[in-house]
């Protein structure tokens, strides 16, 4: 801080340096010592700020992006997961309607299937469920990112309109003076 402090009077002296050593004229001494505090005081404040709000906006994209995958990868499963119990309900009826006599070994090889099957049906439905939370997680995460760019956006805003406002007092002071001036010599003119 002490070296920011210090680079900073540096920079102002050399502006007075500058108006003592190249003008004899006192306006223009006053007008360069006044340009070195013409620079907005905020102008650090309102680049970090925006800076802010850029990360933001990264981490936004970032979330929406993992979200976007994530809900695609709950209707891949989702589509999965009909295909699956379509194909054994078909599998099913045309068993139903081949079979004419029941053999125990036909018992047999069913039952296995239908238990492979339900054994398969309780995995796509589990990882249904990893999908649908962590497409939920994302969701949030894509919400809080959200909130976090409309807080920094905002924050960005404030200084921006207190830019605004210090700009319209320069200009302000700017034109007064120069209407000052400008009675000045015209009464000199006059006497």
């Amino acid at each position: 801080m002490c070296l920011v402090i210090a680079h900073e009077a540096s920079r102002y002296a050399k502006w007075g340096a500058a108006a003592q050593s190249s003008t004899s004229n006192p306006r223009e001494k006053s007008r360069l010592i006044r340009m070195a505090r013409e620079k907005y005081r905020l102008d650090p404040l309102a680049r970090a700020r925006q800076a802010n709000v850029e990360r933001a906006s990264r981490s936004l994209a970032e979330a929406s992006h993992a979200k976007r995958e994530a809900e695609a990868l709950r209707k891949r499963i989702e589509n999965e997961v009909v295909r699956a119990d379509a194909e054994a309900k078909r599998i099913r009826l045309e068993e139903r309607a081949g079979v004419n006599v029941v053999r125990a070994e036909d018992l047999a090889v069913s039952d296995h299937w239908e238990i492979r099957a339900e054994s398969e049906r309780v995995d796509r439905e589990r990882r249904l469920e990893i999908a649908r939370a962590g497409e939920s997680k994302e969701s949030l995460r894509e919400a809080a990112a959200r909130a976090e760019v409309e807080k920094r956006q905002a924050a960005a805003q404030v200084v921006e309109r207190d830019r605004a406002r210090w700009q319209e007092r320069e200009t302000h002071q700017a034109e007064v003076k120069q209407e000052v001036e400008a009675n000045d010599a015209w009464r000199k003119r006059s006497e």
